[in-house]
């Protein structure tokens, strides 16, 4: 897909240009630390650049389309669950049932893992949750896909922008597959989003 493709070669350039252009300059920085009354400043630019460089990467990280086609999307899931805690500070649990690691059409694959990318991205920048889950289930020709957090939960009708934005371009996944996606929130009571993907056209 022609998104999948732009998002491959923005994670290329991530990588490859802007991590290290920020490299560089942390060297360079290194470089003048010793300069009389220029240490504390350096210091503290280069502790910026590092926090720059690391989020770059991350980004870079998650908009790497290769993961559910190289590894199938029950090993990707897991894998982004398993990292996710370092990347973002929220723990995550992941639950497969019914899958049994087998392929679903690639298109399938990659807009569930881009849904569940999304949404724990918003429980971990917006929820501030403890923990979060994401669960997978195959019920002969129907995905379901469960992603909860126990974080502070949201006014559905006064999300705010990004909030706003992020659901709608999931519920907009969900729909180029066949799917539906509904997000259930308040305030106090945290956050749950179901994902419904019918897989009996994709089967026949």
């Amino acid at each position: 897909m022609a998104q999948e493709e732009e998002r491959r070669r923005i994670a290329r350039e991530l990588h490859d240009e802007t991590s290290q252009s920020l490299a560089a300059v942390n060297v360079a920085i290194g470089a003048i630390a010793d300069w009389k009354g220029s240490k504390r400043r350096a210091e503290d630019l280069r502790a910026i650049i590092s926090q720059a460089l690391e989020r770059v990467k991350n980004l870079a990280f998650d908009l790497r389309p290769g993961l559910p086609d190289d590894l199938g999307l029950v090993t990707a899931v897991d894998r982004y669950v398993e990292d996710f805690p370092k990347r973002h500070g929220l723990p995550v649990s992941f639950q497969s049932i019914g899958l049994d690691w087998q392929r679903l059409p690639p298109e399938v694959e990659t807009a569930v893992y881009r849904i569940v990318q999304e949404a724990l991205v918003n429980s971990a920048k917006h929820a501030r949750a403890n923990h979060a889950s994401v669960i997978m289930e195959m019920n002969h020709a129907l995905l379901r896909v469960l992603v909860e957090d126990d974080g502070q939960g949201f006014d559905m009708g006064s999300g705010g922008a990004g909030r706003t934005l992020g659901l709608f371009g999931m519920q907009e996944r969900a729909a180029l597959v066949g799917g539906t996606l509904k997000i259930d929130s308040s305030p106090g009571e945290g956050t749950t989003v179901v994902l419904d993907v019918p897989l009996r056209e994709f089967t026949q």
